[in-house]
Order: C-alpha cells, then sequence, then structure tokens
C-alpha cells in the first residue's frame, strides 16, 4: 500500500475547526468569504448541527492522546492545537505534489526527526516537549516511539528564561523600553526511546545566549526588518560535555543553523563553528538555506533585502549573543568546574581556519570584542578569568617535559598564565604575551625553596634559559643552575675574587687536581658555560 499527503489537512484549535482545500474542489465559491476561498471553518458551537450531521469528518479528531473527547465537543473548546494530516488511499498522484511516500518512508522521516532530536527544543519559544507515537488498526493503544523534552531539573529555568525574554521582548516592542534583551540559560534535553524490552534515555546539556536588537541596533536595517516581517532575534546554544569526556574544542566544527527549528541538516556543519546558530533569518522558499551572496556576488554592492538583513543578523547581533555566552561562562566557574569552564571557552572562540565564507563576519566581530573579555582563565591566586592584557600565553596542546615544568614554576610564582589551544594563539598573534626565559628565571629565583627539581629538571631549565636569554645571560645570576662536577648546584654569581669555579680543558683537565670537583664545571655543562662566558659583559658573570 502507497498513501500520498491528503488534500485538506486540517486544523484544530478553540472554537474551530479548519479545513484547507488547496485543489479548491470542495469549498470553493463565488460569493465573497470572510477567509480564504480555498478554506473553510466549522465553529464547533455555532455550527454544531453541521458537526453532528457531519460525524465521520469530525470523529477522527477524536484522539484521547491529545486530550480531545467527545466531551469536548459537547462543551465547544479545546485548550490546544492539533495539525492533521490525513492520509489517503490513491491511484492517481496529486496536482501539488508527486512525492509518493510508502509506510517505510513515513517511518524513515520519523527516524530523521530522532536524528535531530536533541536539536528540535533549543530555540523555541514555548514548547518544552515532542512526543511520536504509532497506533496501528490491530492495536487499542498507541506506541509511543520517541520523546524528546527538556529534563525536569532544567524545566524550570527554561521556562522562566523564555518568559522573561518574551516579556522584555513586547516591552521593547510597545516602547516601554528601548536597550537589547538578552538572556543565557542552561538546558538539559532528554530523548526517550522505547526499546524491544526497556526504555532507552539519553541526556545532552547546553549553554543557551539569547540576544534581541534594541532600537539603536536595528536603526540601520529597521526598513528591512519592515519590509520582510522578520525581528533581530539571534541565539547560540553551545554543547556542553562532562568534566569527564575529552574537550570538545579538539572535535571538528559541528554547528548548524536554525531559524526556531533547525534547518536541513548538512554532511559538514555550514558554519565551521562548534556551537549552533539562530536568527530570525530570511530564508529560502523551501526553508533549506538561508538567503546569502552567490560566489559573483561577495565583492558587489548588493540590494536584496533578505541577504542585506542575514548580513546584518550575522555581523551584528550574532556576536553579542556570542560575547553574552562566553562572559556567562566565565562568571559562574566554581573551583570545581574551573579547568571543565576553561574548555567551554575554547569551544565558544571560532577557529578563524574552520568558519566558512558567510560566518566569518560573526568571527571577525568577536575577536575584536575578545581583548577586553575576561575570559582567560589563570591558575594562579587560587584561580580566575582575566583579559588579554592581563595573562601570558602558551599552548596547550605542548606537554613537553620542559613546559610542563615552567607552568609549575609559574604557578608557584603566581604568574597569571593561561594555556589555550594553537589555533587561539595563532589568531591572536603579538597581541598575545608569550612566557619568555626572562620570566622564567625570574619565578626561578623566587620559587627555588618550594621546587624539589631534578638534576635533569635543572638541566633542561639552563639549556632553556641560555638558549632563550640571548645577550641577556646576566638574568641568571642568582639562579641556582650551576652544575659542579662533584654533583651539586650553585648559584650563578657576579664576578669576585672569591670561591672561583673553573672550566677545565683538554690542557688543563681537572684530574690533575684530584679531589676539588667542587671547584669545576661538570663535563656535560661546559659547553653552555663557555656560551654564557663568551656573551656576557667582562666581569659581570661568574
Amino acid at each position: 500500500m502507497y498513501v500520498l499527503c491528503s488534500d485538506l489537512p486540517s486544523i484544530f484549535s478553540g472554537r474551530g475547526i479548519g479545513f484547507i482545500d488547496p485543489h479548491e474542489q470542495f469549498f470553493k465559491t463565488d460569493g465573497p468569504r470572510p477567509y480564504p476561498t480555498s478554506s473553510y471553518m466549522w465553529d464547533l458551537i455555532a455550527d454544531r448541527s453541521d458537526i453532528v450531521r457531519l460525524a465521520d469528518q469530525f470523529t477522527p479528531f477524536i484522539q484521547p492522546l491529545f486530550g480531545v473527547t467527545a466531551k469536548t465537543f459537547e462543551t465547544g473548546f479545546f485548550n490546544g492545537t492539533v495539525f492533521r494530516f490525513s492520509l489517503r488511499m490513491q491511484t492517481g498522484q496529486s496536482d501539488l505534489c508527486q512525492t509518493v511516500y510508502s509506510p517505510q518512508k513515513v517511518k524513515d522521516l520519523f527516524n530523521s526527526l530522532e536524528a535531530d532530536a536533541h536539536d528540535l527544543l533549543l530555540f523555541l519559544k514555548s514548547l518544552r516537549s515532542i512526543e511520536v507515537y504509532e497506533k496501528l488498526s490491530s492495536e487499542s493503544e498507541p506506541k509511543m516511539l520517541m520523546t524528546v523534552r527538556v529534563s525536569s531539573s532544567a524545566e524550570e529555568e527554561v521556562k522562566s528564561k523564555r518568559t522573561e525574554l518574551i516579556e522584555r521582548i513586547n516591552e521593547l516592542q510597545t516602547g516601554c523600553i528601548e536597550s537589547s534583551v538578552s538572556v543565557v540559560y542552561t538546558m538539559t534535553t532528554e530523548l526517550v526511546r522505547q526499546q524491544e524490552l526497556a526504555t532507552e534515555v539519553t541526556t545532552r546539556d547546553w549553554l543557551i545566549s539569547q540576544f534581541y536588537g534594541g532600537t539603536a541596533d536595528v536603526l540601520s536595517v529597521k526598513e528591512y526588518s519592515d519590509a520582510l516581517g522578520l525581528l533581530p532575534w539571534v541565539a547560540v546554544a553551545l554543547p556542553v560535555r562532562s568534566a569527564e569526556e575529552v574537550s570538545g574544542f579538539r572535535d571538528q566544527p559541528g554547528g548548524h543553523v536554525f531559524c526556531f527549528l533547525p534547518l536541513p541538516r548538512e554532511p559538514e556543519s555550514p558554519t565551521g563553528l562548534r556551537f549552533h546558530v539562530h536568527g530570525y533569518f530570511a530564508v529560502d522558499q523551501n526553508r533549506r538555506h538561508i538567503k546569502t551572496r552567490t560566489a559573483e556576488q561577495m565583492n558587489e554592492r548588493i540590494t536584496d533585502q533578505a541577504i542585506l538583513w542575514n548580513e546584518f543578523l550575522v555581523s551584528s547581533l550574532l556576536p553579542k549573543a556570542l560575547v553574552g555566552l562566553a562572559l556567562y561562562v566565565a562568571e559562574t566557574w566554581s573551583a570545581e568546574s574551573a579547568l571543565h569552564h576553561r574548555d567551554l571557552i575554547f569551544s565558544v572562540i571560532p577557529d578563524m581556519t574552520a568558519v566558512t565564507v558567510h560566518w566569518k563576519p560573526l568571527a571577525d566581530e568577536f575577536f575584536r570584542e575578545l581583548p577586553s573579555l575576561p575570559v582567560f582563565y589563570s591558575s594562579a591566586d587560587q584561580g580566575r578569568f582575566l583579559r588579554l592584557k592581563d595573562v601570558c600565553f602558551d599552548n596547550i596542546e605542548d606537554t613537553s617535559c620542559l613546559t610542563e615544568l615552567i607552568r609549575r614554576i609559574l604557578l608557584l610564582h603566581q604568574i597569571d598564565l593561561t594555556s589555550v589551544p594553537e589555533f587561539i594563539l595563532n589568531q591572536l598573534g603579538s597581541a598575545a604575551a608569550r612566557v619568555s626565559a626572562r620570566t622564567v628565571c625570574a619565578a626561578l629565583k623566587s620559587a627555588e625553596p618550594q621546587l624539589s627539581l631534578t638534576d635533569d629538571d635543572r638541566m633542561i631549565l639552563l639549556t632553556y634559559l641560555v638558549d632563550g636569554s640571548g645577550s641577556d645571560v646576566e638574568e641568571l645570576v642568582g639562579a641556582q643552575l650551576l652544575p659542579l662536577a662533584d654533583g651539586t648546584w650553585m648559584e650563578f654569581r657576579r664576578c669576585t675574587d672569591d670561591d672561583p669555579v673553573y672550566i677545565d680543558s683538554e690542557e688543563h683537565q681537572r684530574s690533575l687536581l684530584p679531589g676539588l670537583d667542587r671547584l669545576f664545571v661538570r663535563s656535560d655543562a661546559t659547553d653552555m658555560c663557555k656560551r654564557i662566558m663568551s656573551t656576557a659583559k667582562p666581569s659581570k658573570i661568574y
């Protein structure tokens, strides 16, 4: 059996049941009508006699699963909305659609819905659950196939924040306020699937930042908004992994585009971002893509209001939603969650090498704001999030012995060091201060009493500081990094006539002076010490 979508979809809400007749076969009339000629609506109270006479047409609406019973028709009011897309058996094809759906194809559609289930509720105004049931003619009760819902633990916050957002948008639209509106909140979605022997529940955590432009934000594009009937409403949603999982910033970008509901999923992220983006976009007629410039239009001046509106949302409003998200992450950390929140910030910051061309304005504007945002985590002084100018950087993916040793020394000296992925370092460029040999040397001399350095540690540090100091080797004075032939270490000192230390040579070997190893540099450090002596100013370093 094959079925086609019904030519008479219908809607039941409040006191009315309306049928839509796109073929204009049943309800067309030549006379004036208070509603389109290709539809008809019955009032449950005023048209009660017609509804009773045409009972076969209205009985299918009685579905206890949706809260519709025979008593609903008696009272004349349904507190809800039901969309009914009945299916029909027909050998011929519809004039409106040539696509034929088999029962399996209908099931495949629901399976694809399940694949996106956790994303469906992210940017809706009030909907908090979606349920899918199947009722076979051989069964008396429908069977639940899938439910996606806001978890009970998050439901109150989500409801409260959504309500707050809508109320403030209404105030802005009525002129009570003029400033922009924003809210940030957490959401946990649950996907419930009925298996043969058990119920399977999966959860996913999100951070959502919503932003609605104020009067000043949309003044320059108000004509587009009015002409298109669209609102300056955007949002971003960041998937949040648990602290035990591998950090999401190491994944390939998986962000998708939403216009309240997700646009069709593509094999690769259409944005190149690690978070989902939502906007009241102007979309194509088939609602598969938002309207953007073609390759030929990239450097041209265009007048298409739909494209200009979408570019405004991407370049002007979405960055503000993203800034709000980043600040929320940085402000809500605790001692236990600090590293987790640090990694979330890395997922918020776009990787410019991955961002697709139409979304680069969002990333560019965010990077213009980034230096002023306190979103870089330092574990010094019990931990804190600081601005770009207040920290020095290293590569979090560098786990060499030297780097780990430097981090330990700087932390003991309370230096505000933040470790970030390489893509962030590359994008910050010279604006991000790097760890210098001078800083490490100063921290080492201060933190020496608290350190338990092995011989290998000291040798690694000596090599790094000599290579990194260049002509400024005098910074070594006071650092206990001079290895002696007797296995001990002493400080580098300024030249005096007391307690000299010698470097032996082929002509003058220390073996000629037995028992005096404490006066000689260890053999594996002689070359470095010669470099120090040749670089230092005369009579400055010992």
